[in-house]
């Protein structure tokens, strides 16, 4: 059997178990894991880079509804997404780093890590917001963001991002990104 033909029956069999694993999952209640604080309407961690979605049209009819679906909003989405872009535009390494909610975890094809804290981000920086992440990034519209309980993502699940609570009793959440899939 070619590489080729191996290749599209595995990516064929993980977009079916992704349908089947998203069925059970939209019927679980879980709770956010003690590291990061979800705001309410998020639950945990999305997916890694090996278990993303296929690219499809959003379930829901608006983004607001989508967004809602994350514990989001439109007007607070829509200026994270514009902040996001004009930082990634630039490479701007401080500021992009600064949007990311700690530990981050970063999947790839060749390894999965965590980084811990700001500083670990901005020396890794091209490790972690590689040229197809800024990519997904720049060409990311509003209206086309899908979003559930995981969080919302970019692209084909390239960044993830939700609320995460910025206070001790989750009165108030910041968006923040929450996983980078490389």
């Amino acid at each position: 059997m070619a590489n080729t033909e191996r290749t599209f029956r595995a990516c064929a069999l993980v977009a079916a178990l992704m349908a089947s694993l998203s069925q059970c999952r939209s019927n679980e209640s879980q709770p956010p894991p003690a590291a990061v604080r979800r705001a309410p309407g998020a639950s945990a961690a999305p997916p890694p880079a090996s278990a993303r979605a296929p690219t499809a049209p959003p379930d829901r009819d608006t983004v607001a509804e989508r967004l809602e679906a994350a514990g989001l909003k439109v007007e607070e989405t829509r200026e994270f997404l514009d902040t996001l872009k004009a930082l990634g535009a630039k490479r701007d390494r401080q500021g992009l780093c600064a949007l990311v909610s700690y530990p981050l975890k970063v999947h790839s094809m060749r390894a999965n890590h965590t980084v811990g804290n700001e500083a670990a981000c901005r020396n890794g920086f091209a490790r972690i917001f590689t040229v197809p992440v800024l990519d997904a990034i720049a060409g990311q519209r509003l209206l086309d963001i899908a979003a559930g309980s995981n969080g919302a993502m970019i692209g084909d699940g390239a960044v993830w991002f939700s609320g995460v609570c910025s206070d001790e009793h989750c009165r108030k959440s910041e968006i923040r990104i929450i996983s980078i899939n490389n």
